[in-house]
């Protein structure tokens, strides 16, 4: 609900589909009480398996309100890129929405961190996240735009967005340097209607040992 009306819409894949196969016949943008088509633009990033998809018809605006997104399965649906069995989208996909009355104008911004700014001591085997105030742009987030360095090398690792809680993480490919301080960057991240978050800058300094100890439940509800 309230979604804001100049941000473009998103779609994940969990599997690299065929951008042959993604369609105005597959990918259906309508108003919900009429059923008439919205038209947009689209964009298929393979690497992500990341749908970006526009919207650009005149009939899309809070007047209307309310909005659903079809991505078709079955037979004629979605198809994946796998060269050797290449599958269908089992079913149809059917996401309502409702527009926001104004458009958003807000940058998004760092809510918290893990590790916390300046914090010491942190486990060797650590991964490194921040929260986010509002959806971000998934195609935003990439190794380019969250690095962790130390001096002037920057550690390798996988950066990954996680849409449901606005959460970025960095997992580095093997275990930092014990008694180091680390720069986390973040540059060039947007949210989903392309208000870009201010550049920043944090630091955290590693302890000599991982965190071998498991989670424990302290409360149950």
């Amino acid at each position: 609900s309230s979604y804001p009306r100049n941000s473009d819409l998103f779609v994940q894949f969990g599997a690299a589909v065929s951008s042959s196969s993604l369609s105005t016949d597959t990918v259906i943008l309508r108003e919900s009480a009429s059923g008439t088509p919205v038209s947009f633009t689209d964009s298929y990033n393979a690497s992500l398996r990341i749908l970006t998809i526009s919207p650009t018809g005149d009939n899309y605006n809070t007047s209307i309100g309310n909005y659903t997104l079809t991505l078709v399965g079955g037979a004629n649906g979605i198809l994946s890129s796998d060269p050797i069995r290449p599958q269908r989208l089992p079913e149809n996909v059917v996401v309502p929405f409702t527009l926001s009355g104004t458009s958003d104008t807000t940058r998004p911004t760092i809510v918290s961190r893990s590790p916390t700014a300046n914090a010491t001591g942190v486990p060797i085997n650590t991964a490194v996240s921040t929260i986010w105030s509002e959806p971000l742009d998934p195609t935003s987030v990439s190794a380019a735009s969250f690095t962790v360095s130390w001096g002037s090398t920057t550690i390798s690792g996988t950066v990954t967005y996680d849409p449901r809680t606005y959460t970025v993480t960095f997992q580095p490919s093997s275990a930092l340097s014990a008694l180091t301080t680390y720069t986390v960057r973040v540059n060039g991240i947007t949210d989903v209607s392309g208000n870009s978050a201010s550049s920043s800058t944090a630091y955290f300094t590693t302890g000599t040992t991982a965190d071998t100890t498991a989670p424990a439940v302290v409360t149950d509800f």
